[in-house]
C-alpha cells in the first residue's frame, strides 16, 4: 500500500502544510495590536483562499480519494 502522502496527483503533506503555514501566519498577526497588519492579513487570507488554497484543497481531496479507493 502506498503512503497517503504519495497517492493521487500531489503531495498531501505539502498541500496541507502550505495551508497550515498561511493560517498560522494569520493567527500570529491577529495576536498583535497592529490594525493595519490585521487589515493586510485579511486581504492576504482572501487572496490565498482564492488563488492558492483552491489548488491545494483539490489536490489534497484527490490524494485522499485515491487512498480510500486503494484500501478497499
Amino acid at each position: 500500500m502506498k503512503n497517503l502522502a504519495e497517492t493521487g496527483t500531489g503531495d498531501l503533506v505539502d498541500d496541507l502544510g502550505d495551508i497550515y503555514k498561511d493560517l498560522k501566519r494569520a493567527i500570529v498577526i491577529f495576536d498583535t495590536d497592529d490594525v493595519a497588519a490585521k487589515e493586510n492579513i485579511i486581504w492576504r487570507l482572501k487572496f490565498d483562499f482564492d488563488y492558492h488554497w483552491n489548488k491545494h484543497c483539490i489536490e489534497a481531496l484527490s490524494a485522499i480519494h485515491h487512498y480510500l479507493n486503494e484500501t478497499r
